[in-house]
């Protein structure tokens, strides 16, 4: 654990996973907000272990685990109550089937009815549409040959994405394959070919239809119905 500077007498804030710039966008918010922010990573080389706006920096190598844990109750232990924002999709559904096991720390987020919604990506959509927002076309075959039939009746080029990436990685290890959470195809011969390497795991992504321009994050951390912070990356 090492220590930068007195906090500001605020209460801290736990960030969980620094390996991306969003996690670095967090803490840089939240710094510049004066919380004093205590970052855990699982690589010690992570991105946004190198922000000046940490207060302690921790280095847990193994992630949703046991000692993890053991690490989140010791800091609330040690600091009293405190909040705890995670960035990564695979982290919010752990810290949701671990709520129980966190001591005295206040995980930031959401019912698990709420996280199975955004968790989906198929629910997100239906939820986008249903207020007015424009959704890219998008079909998810469930058999070899609706894949297949895909080639001749889909607009490409496309983007591939999984449903849930966090329940479908362990599916895709079983079987040999790696994670790819977004993959383009041009044409339909891209397409099959994409479509052939999974059909031994049964399952294939989503295909969406390919829009141009630059792509920005944007986060609202939300109390009472208020954007109380917001995060951008």
């Amino acid at each position: 654990m090492h220590q930068t500077h007195q906090p500001s007498g605020r209460p801290p804030c736990i960030v969980l996973g620094l390996e991306t710039q969003i996690g670095l966008g967090v803490v840089r918010e939240l710094g510049r907000a004066g919380i004093p922010v205590v970052g855990v990573a699982h690589d010690a080389r992570a991105l946004g272990l190198a922000s000046r706006y940490l207060w302690r920096k921790l280095v847990v190598p193994e992630p949703r685990s046991e000692a993890l844990l053991a690490t989140i109750r010791g800091l609330g232990d040690e600091l009293g109550p405190c909040c705890l924002l995670a960035i990564s999709e695979t982290n919010l559904a752990w810290l949701s089937a671990n709520r129980d096991a966190l001591g005295a720390i206040r995980p930031a987020i959401p019912s698990a009815a709420s996280l199975a919604l955004v968790l989906d990506k198929q629910q997100t959509l239906a939820a986008a549409r249903k207020v007015g927002i424009d959704v890219p076309v998008t079909e998810e075959p469930a058999s070899m040959p609706a894949a297949l039939a895909l080639a001749d009746t889909f607009r490409f080029p496309a983007v591939l994405k999984w449903k849930d990436p966090g329940q479908i990685a362990g599916k895709l290890r079983a079987c040999g394959l790696s994670l790819v959470k977004a993959e383009y195809v041009n044409t339909p011969a891209e397409w099959i070919a994409v479509a052939r390497r999974y059909e031994p795991l049964a399952a294939w992504p989503m295909v969406q239809t390919y829009a141009r321009g630059r792509g920005l994050g944007q986060f609202f951390f939300m109390h009472r119905a208020q954007a109380v912070r917001r995060f951008q990356h």
